[in-house]
């Protein structure tokens, strides 16, 4: 199976109304709420982290 790296600034949807992109150093997750939209932007070492708390509750980055 070959998976391909999404370009920098192309969103992929991930469910539940969230969207991810990246700009080459940090990812960006963004949900829309009707007429709002939230946007957080996770630089290496805070994404990172997030693996690592993914893993303490026994998934990891794959969906595990």
């Amino acid at each position: 199976m070959v998976v391909s790296i999404p370009a920098p600034g192309e969103e992929t949807y991930l469910g539940d109304g969230l969207y991810v992109s990246h700009d080459g150093f940090q990812v960006q997750l963004r949900a829309d709420g009707g007429d709002r939209m939230n946007r957080v932007f996770l630089e290496p070492s805070v994404l990172r982290e997030f693996e690592e708390w993914l893993k303490r509750l026994g998934r990891d980055s794959a969906g595990g």
